[in-house]
């Protein structure tokens, strides 16, 4: 090892450099693609004059298609740097026309602009002739995602010609002919049209270059998101040469990414929250993920609590009808905001509710908990302000390698293991959020606040007046059950061999506790399938059952969870131990004792509630088991087949 006090002080300063400050990613590019990109530009050069066979065939006859229809090539809404430059580049290279999916657009799509010396495209609507003009789509696929004139004609795939795309294509784009498609595994569209413009023997201009290699670096995070690949690296060494860039890496963290963190906080938190959020579900359950990229996310968490609210309105919003109703079936269940510090390769999850922070804890697990700012409110009565902010392990900044698949792998492994709370996927996802108050119509990106900001302020931060204080229920034992039981039955039972079906429709199977065991009787109700449901995939897991009630079917006791009554499976409340739940006795059946009537009454008064309605007296308050009273008595015990009881 070399003597560091030999070291002169040229050598000490190089060494701290390579110490505190990682190699570039785009320098390292560069270094690796050089030769590469100058016998390239060499090439291209060359076989522009004079096209090779291959390149010849493929202008002639592949992109011939595409040039013959005179396309509008549009991106997506929330429009970003990587759709605008496609749609250049792919204008440039095929003719036709660039246009953009929206009116506004952020700021780092106008630095990007400026560098490149271009100017914004025009609106699609705007576009001489675009209703009868082809389309070409950039950047996107889902319907949900076109700009919104396209999305709702119900002739857009009559219109539309061709994809030129790095997402996975979804279930839904489907078309009647063949088109001109080309998706790429890549981490930018721009790369693709790179790609294209080399496949076709045809020089990139500098001011396309320009607009390409800013896409690049900015969809890829300046080449350190999971995203980025070995093509997307080799096409900003090449495109830096061809734009003439020096400083690549300035171009990235002081032009771009700092414009985009500029503006983005300019706008405000309603901004913040929409500008790149996508919708997405998984079973039953939607949910939204939001994400900034920014080189300091200072200025982001000084809003967090107009964060937070927005994040409540966003999942309230999306149950905005066209026709200006309103369906809570289609409101989000959760709303995530990940902001990314592009610099750092660090993120940040900002959690509004208690369905956001069951995300957190169970998608990102290794993720550390703390205040969103330092005076920030808690957004939940069922969760504390310093969980306001899940800071995530260094190295997960992608939406689309991490954030979803980490998100829907959690949410499918307990759908699938039937451990997702019930709670997860009520109605009125935002029940905070006062209709009167919603803000559901922007013209505009900025937020006027003079009107509802206080009221939102109030509807999410402000604490239910004088809560009410829950009750813990009281959990009987099996063997103190008689027919003469009042409902409201609460007990902790695990199940004791499989379901079946009894006569009029109905399913019975036998749960029980280490004093006896009892059949309970399910009905066809979707609250009872989903109970069968969630027990067969569970097996003998144990069941808190409460609020129940008896019935008799022929002089004997069925449990009954009726309209009223719950049954969770013990992992729904963390507070509920598993070993609180013994072993069911199958030795003491008390379905299996047949009852009688007495005191005047028959068999043919029994009542729906399964009680006689002969001599009855009122039972005293807290008496569960059986009792010296009229009413039902025992007539003798005998095996009952459940199969014939109807």
């Amino acid at each position: 090892m070399a003597d560091l006090h030999r070291l002169t002080p040229e050598d000490l300063a190089k060494f701290q450099s390579l110490v505190h400050e990682p190699p570039s990613a785009i320098k390292a590019a560069q270094e690796q693609y050089e030769e590469y990109t100058t016998l390239l530009l060499e090439k291209l050069k060359r076989h522009a004059e004079t096209p090779k066979a291959e390149a010849f065939i493929e202008s002639t006859f592949v992109s011939r298609f595409v040039t013959d229809n005179d396309c509008v090539f549009v991106g997506h809404v929330n429009t970003d740097l990587d759709s605008i430059a496609g749609a250049i580049g792919a204008a440039a290279l095929f003719g036709g026309v660039a246009a953009r999916a929206e009116e506004d657009y952020n700021g780092e799509i106008v630095a990007g602009l400026k560098f490149a010396g271009l100017d914004p495209p025009e609106v699609f609507d705007k576009v001489p002739g675009v209703k009868n003009r082809h389309v070409f789509l950039i950047d996107h696929n889902e319907v949900k995602q076109m700009t919104p004139s396209l999305r709702k004609d119900p002739k857009r795939m009559e219109r539309i010609v061709g994809l030129i795309d790095h997402h996975a294509v979804a279930e839904s784009f489907v078309s009647s002919k063949p088109l001109y498609i080309e998706v790429q595994p890549w981490g930018s569209m721009s790369t693709i049209i790179a790609h294209l413009f080399i496949r076709n023997n045809k020089q990139i201009p500098k001011s396309i270059a320009r607009i390409l290699l800013c896409a690049i670096l900015s969809d890829t995070l300046n080449l350190r998101s999971g995203t980025t690949t070995k093509t997307d690296k080799f096409c900003v060494a090449l495109l830096a040469k061809l734009g003439e860039v020096d400083d690549v890496d300035g171009l990235a963290n002081q032009t771009l990414f700092q414009a985009k963190t500029a503006w983005i906080v300019g706008l405000g938190a309603y901004e913040m929250v929409r500008g790149d959020q996508k919708d997405f579900s998984v079973g039953k359950v939607r949910f939204s993920i939001s994400v900034l990229e920014v080189t300091d996310i200072g200025p982001v968490l000084a809003v967090a609590e107009d964060i937070l609210i927005q994040l409540h309105v966003l999942k309230t919003e999306k149950g905005k009808l066209e026709d200006g109703g309103h369906d809570v079936d289609k409101e989000l269940h959760a709303a995530c905001l990940f902001v990314i510090d592009v610099l750092k390769q660090q993120s940040v999850m900002l959690v509004c509710g208690s369905r956001e922070l069951w995300i957190a804890k169970n998608a990102f697990p290794a993720a550390t908990p703390e205040k969103a700012s330092p005076k920030v409110r808690s957004p939940s009565q069922y969760m504390k302000a310093d969980e306001t902010l899940f800071r995530l392990p260094p190295g997960l900044v992608s939406r689309k390698l991490e954030f979803l698949p980490m998100t829907s792998k959690a949410l499918n492994d307990a759908i699938t293991a039937g451990t997702l709370p019930e709670w997860y996927c009520t109605v009125g996802c935002s029940a905070k959020i006062q209709k009167p108050t919603l803000l559901t119509a922007r013209d505009s990106v900025k937020v006027d606040w003079d009107v509802h900001r206080k009221q939102l302020m109030k509807d999410v931060f402000t604490a239910p007046t004088s809560p009410k204080a829950l009750r813990k229920p009281k959990f009987s034992k099996v063997s103190a059950l008689s027919p003469n039981s009042d409902s409201g039955i609460n007990l902790l039972v695990r199940v004791s061999g499989e379901p079946h079906e009894v006569e009029g429709d109905r399913t019975e199977l036998v749960v029980g506790d280490t004093s006896g065991v009892i059949t309970m009787t399910l009905s066809s109700s979707e609250k009872d399938k989903e109970i069968l449901t969630r027990i067969a995939k569970k097996g003998t897991l144990p069941l808190r059952i409460q609020n129940a009630q008896l019935k008799m079917v022929r002089g004997h006791m069925r449990l009954s969870v009726g309209k009223l009554g719950v049954c969770k499976l013990h992992t729904d409340d963390p507070t509920m131990d598993e070993s609180e739940f013994g072993e069911p006795n199958a030795a003491n059946d008390v379905s299996a004792t047949e009852y009688e009537l007495e005191g005047g009454a028959s068999k043919s008064t029994e009542s729906k509630s399964g009680k006689g309605k002969g001599k009855v007296r009122k039972r005293p308050a807290g008496e569960i088991g059986p009792s010296n009273w009229t009413g039902w008595r025992a007539r003798h015990a005998r095996k009952q087949n459940n199969t014939t009881q109807t």
